[in-house]
């Protein structure tokens, strides 16, 4: 599922398979195989693609990325169904879909060095937008909306990725821009301006 390749699974059969697997007391082997699986994939080929695409197409290339894996997931969460209603309610574990957006979390938006351009890159595109540059709103707006989505109940992963810094980069470039104005006109003409 995946790897989009899944065009000759019976989504009925799989389903059938792991409701087996549970009601024969293998929900924690089935549990820790996805866990495994899911984190394989998304460490070997995932990270790896987005790591690659860091001078190139990097936001698109992190948003498309995101995109698959939450479609993959829907999929998977829907063939583990009987797993996530008997399961993860009896042992108290995070939901299919869940599990995925944290191992997506952990182990791609939060490593280092992608976790560090994604912000360069937000602040960048926000920086030049102010300047009267022309960025891809669209990409901004779907990486802002993975990071309140990866926060699962919380805003923490937006706001301590990508909020804090964006208030602070807010602050420096009204307080140039208040400076500039009250530089250039009058303080009436200020005042004016900030009503």
């Amino acid at each position: 599922i995946q790897k989009k390749n899944n065009s000759g699974l019976s989504f009925e059969e799989l389903y059938r398979n792991a409701y087996t697997m549970v009601l024969h007391k293998h929900g924690e082997k089935l549990y820790t195989g996805l866990r495994e699986v899911v984190t394989d994939h998304l460490v070997q080929k995932v990270r790896e693609d987005v790591l690659e695409a860091l001078n190139n197409n990097f936001l698109q290339t992190l948003n498309m990325a995101w995109n698959d894996h939450q479609t993959s997931m829907v999929m998977i969460r829907d063939i583990l169904m009987y797993m996530d209603r008997v399961y993860v309610q009896q042992n108290n574990v995070d939901n299919v879909y869940n599990l995925g957006l944290i191992i997506f979390r952990d182990q791609v938006v939060r490593h280092p060095t992608i976790r560090d351009h994604l912000r360069a890159t937000l602040l960048d595109m926000v920086a030049r937008e102010r300047r009267g540059e022309v960025v891809d709103r669209g990409a901004v707006k779907n990486a802002c909306q993975m990071l309140m989505i990866l926060g699962i109940d919380s805003r923490t992963v937006y706001e301590e990725d990508f909020e804090k810094p964006f208030l602070d980069q807010s602050a420096d470039f009204y307080r140039l821009e208040s400076q500039k104005f009250l530089s250039e006109n009058s303080a009436s003409v200020y005042i004016k301006k900030v009503e």
